[in-house]
């Protein structure tokens, strides 16, 4: 657990670069990012008959799977991030899909919070009155950023675990630092992957999706 905040943290500090490549002809290979904490792009859109490349940039290995990752926890099991005068308390929390996740506005302020995916795209606002507790519904698994408002500094992140599901449309080899796995969509649709925790097969947070028009 350890290493998944600090790797978090890194993640959220920094910015990450995403790059395309040509393909044969006229078509394009858009390419994925596989990082300690996220695909980048997390959601591509290409043209039926194209092809995603998703390319292993972190140093450890990845491999990726098409499927889902379900919920796998509790509502039952409750978390509560504290809203404070001096920041979420706490700053980084690990739950899984399906766990009760309350924010609870102790600062004696009102709050208006912005939560985003592991992309930095904004998934919700909420805002919160003095004392406000309320249940927030996050859209998957994944890693997530809560910050305030307006706030660069003032802000926390949640990692979210769901059970892998796989669908069986494809599925990479163990891809090593700067290992790629190619393929080609020649239908129409919107298909869901995630990278398999080597470690710990059961569980995983990384997620994204390809839609071929």
């Amino acid at each position: 657990m350890f290493r998944i905040i600090i790797s978090v943290c890194v993640i959220v500090c920094l910015a990450c670069l995403c790059g395309c490549g040509g393909g044969s002809g006229s078509s394009t290979s858009p390419f994925v990012n596989i990082q300690a904490t996220r695909f980048f792009a997390k959601n591509t859109t290409i043209q039926t008959g194209g092809r995603i490349q998703w390319v292993n940039v972190d140093a450890a290995p990845h491999q990726v799977v098409s499927g889902r990752l379900n919920p796998q926890g509790d509502p039952l099991v409750i978390h509560v991030i504290q809203i404070t005068l001096t920041g979420f308390n706490p700053v980084a929390l690990t739950a899984n899909l399906g766990d009760s996740v309350y924010f609870n506005n102790i600062s004696g302020n009102p709050f208006t919070m912005n939560v985003s995916d592991d992309n930095g795209v904004l998934v919700s606002t909420v805002v919160f009155n003095i004392g406000d507790m309320k249940q927030f519904t996050f859209p998957g698994a994944g890693l997530f950023t809560f910050r305030q408002s307006g706030s660069q500094i003032f802000q926390g992140t949640i990692v979210l675990f769901g059970q892998p599901s796989p669908d069986g449309l494809f599925m990479s080899q163990v891809l090593p630092n700067g290992g790629v796995f190619a393929r080609q969509f020649d239908v129409p649709g919107q298909f869901s992957f995630f990278d398999l925790d080597l470690n710990n097969p059961n569980r995983s947070f990384k997620t994204g999706t390809i839609t071929v028009q």
